[in-house]
């Protein structure tokens, strides 16, 4: 009975050794699998970390740039509306500028007419003073002649005192004045 519970009981510890080899290999297999799965753990905590960090600068930045777009869409709106008041003088600036350019160049034609008016009517009473100085209308001149108006000066002779515009008492002044006049306006 001894020698065959001496060989049940080899067979049982040869059996267990086996198991406990195979025990003892899995066991380090699996410490193996524990350590590679704590590094890669510990990396994902790491990479975790960091892309969090990475988020909240993100986050900030974006915050910022809203920020800043905001800044800039309100300073565009500002800038447009300061445009528009401006295109807005230009034109009525324009207009402004096309009108009075208008009047000063109708108000130097007026002038000009004027002046032209006045030439004719003085050289046509020049005209009708030679006729007068003429030797055979020389004695109904001395008879009808006024007298000489040497007192009569060019101001009077101007409508408020505004050069080239003469005013109607030229009728007043003798053709000898006439001349000098048109030949002085000339």
């Amino acid at each position: 009975l001894k020698d065959k519970d001496v060989t049940e009981a080899s067979g049982r510890i040869l059996e267990l050794t086996g198991r406990l080899r195979d025990l003892h290999a899995a066991l380090t297999q699996s410490r193996s699998q524990e350590n590679k799965l704590f590094r890669v753990s510990e990396e994902n905590k790491r990479r975790y970390k960091e892309t969090k960090h990475e988020v909240n600068q993100l986050r900030e930045e974006l915050q910022q740039q809203v920020t800043q777009s905001s800044t800039q869409r309100e300073e565009i709106i500002r800038l447009k509306q300061e445009l528009q008041l401006l295109h807005a003088d230009l034109v009525l600036t324009a207009g402004e500028g096309d009108s009075m350019k208008d009047e000063l160049l109708e108000l130097s034609r007026t002038k000009q007419e004027r002046i032209m008016s006045e030439r004719r009517f003085l050289r046509q009473d020049e005209l009708a003073c030679s006729h007068l100085d003429h030797p055979s209308s020389r004695s109904l001149r001395g008879t009808n002649r006024r007298p000489h108006h040497d007192a009569l000066a060019v101001t009077d002779l101007q409508t408020n005192n505004k050069p080239g515009v003469l005013s109607a008492r030229v009728a007043d002044v003798s053709c000898d004045d006439k001349r000098t006049l048109v030949h002085k306006s000339e």
